[in-house]
């Protein structure tokens, strides 16, 4: 008897309830639209949701504070809050930004996050944020950021804001808990709620 003729009677065998395929009931291993489930949830949870606007309040945070360090550290100008207030209308651009950097939306999509795995993007959206910030300075009538006031911000956002999340990624789940799934995981024949 060929392999391919005994593969065919196993899972003649196995199809005991005629509809999923599997002794236990499970669902159907086939490749029919539709008929697998997504590994990955479509809907996100109550905890992804208020980590994400953590995620993005430290982000704010961090920006501000980083800001500030810049302009008081370099010590370059008498009115220092004159340039903070002019970075604050940005603070939406800079969320936007790390959106689109996806710095919101990996939690959900891996086991395990930490702010380290962000760092690549995080780095990279501070400079095109950065970019973008003196070209928004050039257009406003507030003196520019010297070069060694960029250079504070960027080395003291990376710094503060990676901080900041990785503070909300240790508290939140000790607040709210482990994230509560509607659906089970399935391994191998038995279910894990």
């Amino acid at each position: 008897m060929s392999s391919a003729k005994r593969v065919r009677e196993r899972r003649a065998d196995a199809d005991v309830d005629g509809q999923t395929g599997r002794r236990d009931g499970g669902p159907k291993a086939t490749t029919e639209v539709g008929a697998r489930r997504r590994v990955v949830s479509t809907e996100w949870g109550r905890r992804d949701a208020v980590t994400r606007r953590l995620l993005a309040a430290a982000d704010l945070i961090g920006l501000v504070v980083a800001v500030s360090f810049a302009v008081l550290a370099a010590d370059q100008r008498p009115d220092w809050l004159e340039l903070v207030a002019a970075f604050v209308p940005t603070l939406p651009a800079w969320t936007f930004l790390f959106k689109l950097y996806g710095l919101y939306d990996r939690d959900i999509k891996r086991i395990s996050h930490t702010s380290l795995d962000d760092l690549p993007w995080l780095f990279h959206a501070l400079v095109v944020g950065t970019l973008l910030l003196w070209a928004y300075y050039k257009l406003i009538a507030v003196p520019q950021l010297t070069f060694l006031e960029t250079a504070l911000f960027g080395i003291a956002a990376v710094i503060v804001i990676s901080l900041l999340r990785s503070i909300v990624r240790t508290i939140v789940p000790r607040i709210l808990g482990p994230e509560r799934s509607r659906d089970h995981i399935q391994i191998g024949n038995r279910a894990v709620v």
